[in-house]
């Protein structure tokens, strides 16, 4: 499943899928069992006991695509320990089927799909911390992806956000970095390459990145939560810079942040 952003800019892919149509279900990766569980959706809120299917070892991340021409919908799950991602294309019943996988770079942080070039197609991009780069994985459309190319971040990158930041129609990268303190920005180039990074400084390791409109301008903006402390707002300029950040204070030990509209003041 996708959610569309003001007029398509954006595509965010989310870890729900809908096997059962009109039940969402749930894919979940378990760090210590080498495998992701599937929990079906009752359309009530609830859900059926899970069923696991194998990956490679230490999953920590997964993302959902149609990666191949059956419409059924499909898991990518980065391998920390095996540096590489896992393909189990789905079957459409809430089944996958035996995995197949890809090299991405060492010591993984998370994975993300985008249509990177113009062939229709969705592809990968995967975060690789000891390598200080992100990896681009283009996709054949037939469940397969090609070889990796990278392309610089700063050092220890952690998790990506996709979007349209400069509003050319190509999707572009926020990366996050936790060992150097800052965000760094990729504008893609529509043919699965990306430019030379921009970075933004966000003290206090930055943890996870998430994108939104948060000053209703048509422009996308970011969030960043840092573990030392709160969360970063990054108001996008719509050409692919941002203006300063503007920090906002949270618990203690922020991780990860989601974008939603809680409220219903539309």
């Amino acid at each position: 499943m996708y959610i569309t952003w003001k007029k398509d800019i954006y595509l965010f892919p989310i870890a729900l899928m809908d096997s059962n149509p009109g039940n969402f279900d749930l894919a979940v990766t378990n760090n210590g069992d080498a495998d992701v569980s599937i929990l079906l959706g009752n359309g009530d809120g609830t859900f059926g006991p899970k069923t696991d299917f194998p990956t490679g070892i230490n999953p920590r991340s997964v993302a959902v695509g149609l990666f191949n021409a059956d419409s059924n919908f499909d898991l990518a799950v980065i391998n920390n320990n095996d540096n590489d991602v896992s393909i189990l294309l789905g079957n459409g019943d809430g089944t996958f089927g035996p995995k197949t996988d890809f090299p991405t770079g060492i010591n993984l942080g998370s994975v993300a799909v985008g249509f990177f070039n113009a062939d229709s197609n969705l592809d990968l991009v995967v975060a690789n911390r000891a390598d200080d780069d992100v990896s681009i994985l283009l996709g054949n459309g037939d469940g397969t992806f090609g070889p990796k190319t990278d392309f610089p971040t700063e050092n220890g990158p952690v998790t990506i956000a996709v979007g349209d930041f400069n509003d050319d129609s190509n999707l572009d990268l926020a990366v996050t970095n936790q060992d150097d303190a800052r965000i760094s920005i990729l504008l893609g180039n529509g043919d699965g390459t990306f430019g030379p990074k921009t970075n933004y400084a966000v003290p206090g390791s930055p943890q996870f990145v998430a994108v939104g409109d948060f000053n209703d301008d048509s422009n996308l903006d970011l969030a960043v939560a840092k573990l030392a402390s709160g969360v970063s707002i990054f108001l996008g300029n719509g050409d692919g810079t941002f203006g300063p950040r503007t920090d906002f204070p949270t618990g203690n030990g922020p991780i990860s942040v989601a974008v939603g509209e809680f409220d219903n003041n539309s």
